[in-house]
């Protein structure tokens, strides 16, 4: 590995912890998701499409932000990506208060593409910027980066359950 410039390590530290908690955005909806679709009228093959919906959009926009990311510049992408994520992740929070049936299910998937895409050009940048940052040696870096999404991506369901769990419980008995 070698050692890093404080530098390095603080554009490290700063590009992952933004794929942490995107993939614990990702993946917290897992243990509640399915409970409040149901309520809102869909069935296990419709709310499967909402969790779909992320990685069709990742693949998509993977492709288009590799493409465009020398002449828009990976510093502007992976501000927008962090925006768009973060923006329709806050909205998705809001779709318990969105209408029942094919609306809510329209809403679910529209926003989780967005929220797919968003992510996507984010890891798609911050992978590029990786490897620019350190060409002698990426992998090494790359498999770093790509560990940090494993532990968000597992992070998530616990801390969804976890949430789901406390949100339940009735505070007048406490």
């Amino acid at each position: 590995m070698g050692r890093i410039s404080l530098q390095e390590f603080t554009l490290l530290s700063t590009l992952w912890t933004g794929i942490f908690c995107n993939y614990v955005c990702y993946s917290i909806i897992a243990p509640f998701f399915p409970q409040l679709a149901r309520k809102k009228g869909l069935n296990a093959v419709e709310y499967s499409m909402v969790f779909g919906a992320y990685s069709i959009a990742q693949v998509i926009f993977s492709m288009i932000a590799g493409k465009f990311l020398t002449k828009i510049g990976p510093k502007f992408i992976v501000i927008a990506g962090l925006f768009i994520t973060g923006g329709a992740t806050v909205i998705f929070g809001c779709l318990e208060k969105s209408p029942h049936g094919r609306i809510f299910l329209a809403l679910s998937i529209g926003i989780r593409m967005v929220e797919g895409a968003g992510f996507a050009v984010y890891l798609t940048s911050v992978l590029a910027i990786v490897v620019k940052t350190f060409p002698t040696n990426p992998g090494y870096y790359v498999g770093l980066t790509e560990t940090v999404v494993t532990i968000g991506m597992i992070t998530g369901p616990v801390l969804g359950s976890f949430l789901y769990v406390a949100s339940r419980i009735d505070r007048s008995k406490l």
